[in-house]
C-alpha cells in the first residue's frame, strides 16, 4: 500500500523550518526504532469484551419470556460494563528505548545493551543476554500480528545496535 501512495503522492524537498522545530529529537538511551514503551497484550483480554454478552443474553432470554427486568439486573449489567472497560490488565511483553520487560510476570528490564543475540523459532523468540541468560518470549499468547510486529521492532532495534556498534569501532580505531 505504501507504494502505491507513493506512486501517487510526489515526495518533495525538505521544507523551511524555523530553528529546530521540524527535528525529531531521540531519548539519550535510544538507539532505535523504539523511542516510546510500546505493550503486547495476551489474547485472553478479548474476554474481558465478551463478558458484557453474559448479562446481555440473560436480558434478551427474559425478554422473550416476558419477564420483567429486575433491579439487580441493571446492578450487574452495569457493573460488567464498567469491568470490561474500566478492567486493566498488565501487558504481556513491554519494548521501551532502554529494553525489555514482562510486566505480567513482575520480571526486571533486561537492557537492550546486554543483549547479544536474537533466535526467532516458531513458537517462540530467544534473546541470548551477555551474561549468557536466555530470555524467551512465547508467540502462544500473543496474536498473530502482534508477534509480526514484536519480531519486526526487534530486528530492527538490533541492526540499530549493531550499526551504533560499527560507529564506536570506527571511532576508536580513527
Amino acid at each position: 500500500m505504501r507504494d502505491v501512495l507513493s506512486k501517487i503522492i510526489k515526495p518533495t524537498g525538505p521544507s523551511p523550518t524555523i530553528g529546530e522545530a521540524a527535528l525529531r529529537k531521540q531519548a539519550a538511551g535510544s538507539a532505535g526504532p523504539i523511542h516510546r514503551p510500546i505493550e503486547f497484550y495476551d489474547t485472553a483480554g478479548r474476554l474481558y469484551g465478551l463478558i458484557v454478552l453474559v448479562p446481555l443474553v440473560y436480558g434478551i432470554i427474559q425478554s422473550q419470556r416476558g419477564q420483567p427486568l429486575s433491579l439487580i439486573f441493571w446492578g450487574m449489567a452495569a457493573a460488567t460494563v464498567a469491568f470490561a472497560v474500566f478492567g486493566r490488565r498488565p501487558p504481556s511483553v513491554r519494548l521501551t528505548p532502554s529494553g525489555i520487560s514482562f510486566p505480567e510476570n513482575r520480571s526486571p528490564e533486561y537492557p537492550w545493551d546486554q543483549m547479544s543475540e536474537a533466535r526467532a523459532h516458531a513458537s517462540e523468540l530467544d534473546i541470548v543476554l551477555t551474561s549468557g541468560q536466555t530470555v524467551q518470549i512465547s508467540y502462544r499468547k500473543l496474536r498473530r500480528t502482534d508477534v509480526g510486529r514484536l519480531k519486526r521492532l526487534i530486528r530492527l532495534q538490533f541492526m540499530a545496535m549493531a550499526e551504533k556498534a560499527k560507529e564506536m569501532q570506527q571511532r576508536v580505531a580513527a
